[in-house]
């Protein structure tokens, strides 16, 4: 079996203000595959700013966001309340679309059998 293929992100400079606000200040940030980033700080600082950033959402004013393959897709899921019915596996295939692709492929398979 291939390899998956190697991807990476890289921001370099991002700044982003918000009226008379900074943001993003000259923000550096390098993921390549395997890598695990945790986001962690108070409210309000910028980190869901910082992912729509990455993720294409938001055009900062100034940097760049390179994502390798330029093929390559970075997916920010919008914050919602969380469900106490719901793991945040299931949360995440459901709001993914994993979770219909699932279902439609489960359901092709018994078609089949």
């Amino acid at each position: 079996m291939p390899s998956p293929p190697s991807l990476s992100l890289a921001a370099r400079g991002v700044s982003l203000d918000r009226g008379a606000t900074t943001v993003l200040a000259a923000v550096d940030l390098s993921v390549a595959t395997g890598d695990r980033v945790g986001l962690v700080g108070p409210n309000g600082v910028g980190k869901s700013t910082l992912l729509a950033v990455l993720a294409g959402r938001i055009v900062p004013d100034a940097g760049t966001v390179r994502i390798t393959p330029p093929s390559a897709v970075v997916t920010l899921l919008d914050q919602e309340p969380a469900r106490s019915d719901e793991t945040g596996r299931a949360r995440i295939a459901r709001r993914s679309g994993v979770a219909a692709a699932q279902a439609d492929l489960d359901a092709a398979t018994a078609a089949l059998a």
